[in-house]
């Protein structure tokens, strides 16, 4: 029998306290949030069956509806206690990749899911029945108010995987999503073809879930937006990966964009951060190349931010800028933080 485990540490490194989630077959987490009244969530997939704050007085046990995959969303307290557990049930497949709290307090869930999947629980009359391209993996954004009712969906559809990867809510009642599409990826309002491969996507969504921009990183690799932070000035920034499986590489940020920002003779996987403005433009990217680079992490704020990542062979963080630094790996592959300044 496999579990999860979720344990929250003090800031001197004390260990505070340690949950487990007991699973009769697979487990995994995909996403894990915090917010600064201590509540946690998190997201992910299991087979068989998953009990989420066992001997809580509102222990939720989720049984998965096939062989594939099922999502998962767990809400927790600062104090570790169950608040909600959340079932995702797909006959195909279905893991929660990432996650977010609106103002309110209501939960933002993004679903990366194939076949026959429902959104909303057992007798909740806003469920939805999503059905997923033949092949592929198909994107839906789903809103759960704070009775762990389904208050909306947004599926994003199209041939080929697609994969969310982020989630941000906008003080204005909407969402950024960041993640990446292969083939094509359509919705109302939203007609995106890649240009090879995966391409990474950073779409931007009103409070009546429209959308208001859309920025499409593209080249001859595939590439990942893995993260989205948004600016009191109300811009975003996004960090992810370019040109994986390809070297050299070049990538266009903004793919039809009235002013793109293109990027050259990339070393292959190159990490990325940009900044996006409200209408989805590329104010900069900052690269770092050399090497097998990988960037899946982003914290930011308006005094600067960090990614983190992991590098093979050598780094150049800062490619192509003035106060560009070179670090050499130590055989396999290296982790990988660094600071930036606006």
């Amino acid at each position: 029998q496999d579990a999860l485990f979720l344990a929250r540490y003090a800031e001197d490194g004390t260990l505070v306290w340690l949950r487990d989630a007991p699973c009769a077959g697979t487990c995994r987490i995909a996403s894990v949030e915090s917010f600064a009244d201590g509540s946690l969530l998190v997201g992910g997939a299991f087979t068989g069956s998953l009990i989420l704050g066992p001997g809580d007085p509102r222990q939720a046990t989720l049984i998965s509806a096939g062989d594939t995959e099922d999502g998962f969303i767990a809400h927790y307290t600062a104090g570790g206690a169950i608040l909600t557990g959340l079932h995702v049930p797909s006959v195909g497949g279905s893991v929660v990749t990432a996650l977010e709290r609106e103002v309110g307090g209501d939960i933002l869930a993004a679903v990366a899911l194939s076949g026959r999947t429902t959104l909303g629980q057992p007798g909740d009359p806003g469920r939805v029945v999503l059905d997923a391209p033949a092949e592929g993996v198909q994107v839906a954004v789903a809103r759960y108010l704070l009775d762990a009712s389904l208050d909306a969906v947004l599926p994003l559809g199209g041939a080929g995987d697609d994969v969310p990867r982020s989630l941000w809510a906008l003080d204005d009642g909407g969402f950024a999503l960041a993640g990446s599409f292969a083939g094509s990826l359509s919705a109302d309002g939203l007609a995106l073809q890649s240009l090879a491969g995966s391409d990474a996507m950073v779409l931007r969504y009103s409070a009546a879930w429209s959308p208001l921009a859309i920025t499409q990183l593209g080249g001859g690799g595939d590439e990942l937006g893995a993260a989205v932070v948004g600016q009191p000035d109300g811009s975003l920034w996004v960090a992810g990966t370019l040109c994986g499986g390809v070297a050299p590489c070049s990538v266009t940020a903004g793919v039809g964009a009235a002013a793109p920002v293109e990027l050259y003779d990339l070393d292959g996987s190159t990490g990325f951060v940009a900044a996006l403005s409200e209408g989805g433009e590329a104010r900069w990217v900052w690269l770092a190349g050399g090497g097998l680079v990988t960037v899946g992490a982003l914290g930011a704020d308006p005094s600067g931010g960090v990614i983190g990542g992991n590098f093979e062979d050598r780094v150049i963080v800062g490619a192509g800028g003035p106060d560009a630094q070179e670090r050499i790996s130590g055989g396999g592959s290296d982790g990988l933080v660094v600071a930036l300044i606006p």
